[in-house]
């Protein structure tokens, strides 16, 4: 890959249904991060969710054994 004059992140995000593509600016990805290490400090993410943890592992799991 050569020099590009623009830098991008790509990021891909995919489902059964199909694909997108992401391409954004590197300063916005970071401008972005530091707004949500902010809002949310790394190590309280638990605080912030709303969760029926019994009912997530109960779907994940159904149909395993």
């Amino acid at each position: 890959m050569g020099y590009r004059a623009h830098p991008r992140v790509r990021i891909l995000l995919r489902s059964r249904h199909g694909a997108a593509v992401l391409k954004i600016a590197p300063r916005a990805v970071t401008a972005f991060l530091h707004r949500a290490d902010t809002l949310v400090p790394p190590g309280t993410e638990h605080r912030h969710l709303d969760l029926d943890l019994h009912h997530i592992v109960h779907r994940l799991t159904a149909g395993s054994e």
